[in-house]
């Protein structure tokens, strides 16, 4: 589970705590042969899809058209779904992009399940979203000064984490007693959305002698009861650590992720990928064995 900061679409992913208000998307009413979401069963060949011209604010379902004029979401492509009547977007917010789907005057969000069982809101994705350079991305963050890194020796995996995040907090006591036995190392890269003083706290922490003793505090000292870190939060950061933190939220976004935590790591192949969410104890003891994910 994790985190969600980008709310617009109601994903298979699951988070808790969105910064921002979520749109609110109609439910349409039942149609014949309309697709219905649900659990994945399997994936086999892609859909048959045909792209058509963006179209214009007014030509949108209400909702979307809405959320265009307001420069809250741009329609980057419209095209056509296998699914009788129903116009599928993709549509670009804060970095990040998701699939809806319009049906006359309604406005869908979530996962399209084909008649074979087949999610193809994931194929859509797959097909017309640009797709993360996480290499570049690597690079990027192994060229920043504010990133710090846990643990001396094996695998190395990056972690995007707010100083308040339960489901962070899960990762960090999963990953510490591997860190300890020089199993895994962790470059965590600090982001600031959950709460009035997730910034605060995650400034307090950068700025601390040790960032990563300061994050061990915090962890150590976290309260489950109130989701809050323990690292006592330091006074409003000024422009150059907002600058900071505003950098590190677009690198998780660059990735494909919307909330934390989220894990940059190796594949067998050497490429670097991401994923969202606390992976779970098998998963990390795995990558600390094999290197990669």
């Amino acid at each position: 589970m994790n985190k969600m900061i980008l709310p617009l679409a109601a994903m298979i992913l699951y988070g808790c705590g969105p910064t921002p208000s979520a749109p609110k998307v109609a439910s349409p009413k039942p149609v014949a042969a309309a697709p219905t979401a649900g659990t994945v069963v399997s994936r086999t060949t892609p859909p048959v899809s045909q792209s058509v011209p963006p179209t214009s604010p007014s030509a949108l379902p209400g909702t979307l058209a809405t959320l265009v004029r307001l420069h809250k979401v741009e329609v980057e492509k419209t095209f056509a779904t296998s699914a009788p009547g129903l116009t599928g977007y993709l549509v670009k917010q804060g970095g990040q992009y998701s699939i809806l789907y319009g049906s006359g005057a309604y406005l869908l969000a979530g996962a399209l399940i084909g008649p074979d069982g087949r999610n193809l809101t994931a194929d859509y994705k797959d097909q017309y979203a640009p797709k993360p350079d996480d290499a570049g991305l690597v690079k990027q963050i192994d060229a920043d000064q504010t990133v710090f890194t846990l643990g001396t020796q094996g695998p190395l995996l990056y972690a995007f984490e707010d100083p308040n995040c339960i489901f962070c907090h899960k990762l960090d006591q999963q990953t510490a007693p591997l860190i300890a036995a020089g199993k895994l190392r962790v470059k965590v890269v600090l982001v600031s959305f959950l709460k009035a003083d997730s910034a605060a706290r995650a400034a307090a922490i950068l700025t601390a002698q040790s960032p990563a003793k300061a994050m061990a505090e915090n962890e150590a000292k976290y309260s489950t009861a109130t989701e809050e870190g323990g690292y006592p939060a330091g006074p409003e950061p000024g422009p150059d650590l907002m600058d900071t933190l505003k950098r590190h939220l677009n690198w998780m976004q660059q990735a494909g992720s919307s909330g934390t935590p989220t894990l940059v790591y190796q594949t067998a192949d050497g490429k670097w990928t991401a994923r969202s969410g606390d992976p779970g104890p098998q998963w990390l003891a795995a990558y600390a064995a094999n290197g990669h994910g």
